[in-house]
């Protein structure tokens, strides 16, 4: 592992300065065409195992001061038109039309909410700290 990175243009840095075999792509199309519009010759690919999926989510709350002004940013990034820009601009998916020339046969997993909020900290915590000692179960 060379080094880890927080946003995908850093990783089309890295991959412009290095060379580099292979990136994890946690930003999916949307690095792959960051990687490209940089002039790398890459592709992607879903492993046939599969990998997980997230989704983002827009959400207003309870005490914003203008929910119906957030109302309306919601539905207008829904708009036919505004979808297919970030379709275009950042080869992004979206609601409302089936991502071009993407395999549906690969299959992605959709996290769930956690199980146990305490433990995924831990588990975190040893990750950034390099803790390599086994984690102790809770009683």
């Amino acid at each position: 592992v060379l080094t880890f990175y927080s946003l995908p243009e850093e990783a089309a840095e890295l991959f412009r300065s290095h060379k580099v075999a292979l990136v994890f792509a946690n930003y999916g199309r949307q690095q792959l065409k960051q990687l490209q519009d940089a002039g790398a010759d890459v592709g992607y690919v879903v492993p046939r195992e599969g990998a997980l999926a997230w989704l983002d989510c827009w959400a207003v709350s309870r005490k914003a001061q203008d929910p119906a002004l957030a109302y309306s940013w919601i539905n207008y990034m829904l708009e036919p038109q505004v979808s297919l820009a970030l379709s275009q601009r950042q080869a992004l998916n979206n609601t409302l039309h089936e991502p071009e020339g993407q395999a549906s046969s690969q299959p992605l997993i959709w996290l769930r909410p956690v199980e146990d909020d305490g433990r995924r900290a831990a588990l975190w915590q040893r990750i950034v700290s390099g803790e390599r000692a086994p984690l102790q179960e809770a009683p």
